[in-house]
């Protein structure tokens, strides 16, 4: 008997104190003031775009008819549209970016354009001040390198653009967005994006049998990139479910 009323009186206290830690968490958050506003927000961004890894210059991928080439890319400053919904600390955001870029192939000079949409997750520090850190988690989607005149067929003796894609790809990373005014921030990032193209595609042929090759090995284009942006949120009152937001 004396077992059980002590365990009783053990559950009973840890409850009683879950409650209390509860009520004051609750009550630090109804009083804290988030500086951002909350709700749907749209934005430009410029990313600095870097390209990298087994795209070295050199090197080049074939099966016997196709080649694909495989030049050096020069970093560059794209730009993209970006369009998200902002809590109090956290946010989602659906954004789309594009950059154009200067190629290399043993010397002979080209153009490619790079691509992609990105999905990320974003947890911000120091929300009641307008200075915000920030981390991010995001999932790239159909990234594609498009090289200008790129993929050569030796037996039909034709040369038409490659494409370099895969499916998803990996987005990391953290900034610190400036917020002028509840409203309106700036922001920049620094990001991992790891992305591992997995086909090369023709674009211009219509027979099946040639559109596709499989690249030889995967080619892995991962390393770190930034961006510089500034964003603006619609003051829709339905989306501040915060109090002091």
């Amino acid at each position: 008997m004396n077992f059980i009323l002590k365990k009783t009186m053990r559950f009973f206290i840890i409850v009683v104190v879950l409650i209390f830690a509860f009520g004051k968490i609750s009550q630090l958050s109804a009083n804290k003031k988030y500086y951002a506003k909350n709700g749907i927000y749209v934005g430009l961004t410029f990313p600095h775009n870097t390209i990298g890894g087994d795209f070295d210059g050199v090197s080049f991928l074939t099966d016997g008819y196709d080649v694909a080439l495989l030049p050096k890319v020069e970093s560059n400053i794209g730009w993209g549209i970006l369009l998200g919904m902002r809590g109090s600390q956290f946010a989602i955001e659906l954004s789309y970016l594009i950059s154009s870029h200067d190629i290399t192939w043993l010397g002979a000079k080209g153009e490619a354009d790079y691509s992609m949409a990105i999905f990320n997750t974003k947890y911000y520090f120091q929300s009641d001040k307008p200075i915000q850190p920030f981390i991010q988690c995001g999932i790239i989607f159909l990234p594609l390198l498009v090289v200008k005149d790129g993929y050569y067929n030796y037996h039909d003796d034709y040369i038409t653009d490659a494409r370099y894609t895969s499916t998803f790809g990996l987005n990391l990373g953290g900034g610190l967005s400036f917020y002028l005014h509840p409203l309106i921030s700036i922001f920049g990032e620094i990001i991992y994006r790891g992305i591992i193209f997995d086909e090369v595609q023709n674009p211009t042929i219509e027979d099946e049998d040639s559109f596709w090759l499989q690249t030889i090995e995967e080619l892995d284009v991962s390393g770190f990139n930034f961006n510089i942006g500034i964003t603006f949120t619609f003051n829709i009152k339905a989306w501040n479910y915060q109090t002091g937001s």
